[in-house]
């Protein structure tokens, strides 16, 4: 039986497909991990600020 090769491109999309989509979902996953870094940081140097605040009030009051 001959080989049809008209439906190729199609039946390489089909099998590139899952490759595509494990690669978006580790896009995203990254990028999330990455917001997550960011806003970490963020609210540690409030923190850290805030803190900062309090020591100097307090040294300047004792």
């Amino acid at each position: 039986m001959a080989r049809n090769f008209d439906d190729a491109p199609r039946r390489t999309r089909d099998t590139d497909e899952p490759v595509h989509a494990r690669r978006r979902d580790a896009d995203e996953r990254i990028y999330v991990v990455s917001i997550n870094l960011v806003i970490n940081a963020q609210e540690n140097l409030v923190r850290r600020r805030r803190l900062d605040r309090i020591r100097r009030a307090g040294a300047a009051a004792s």
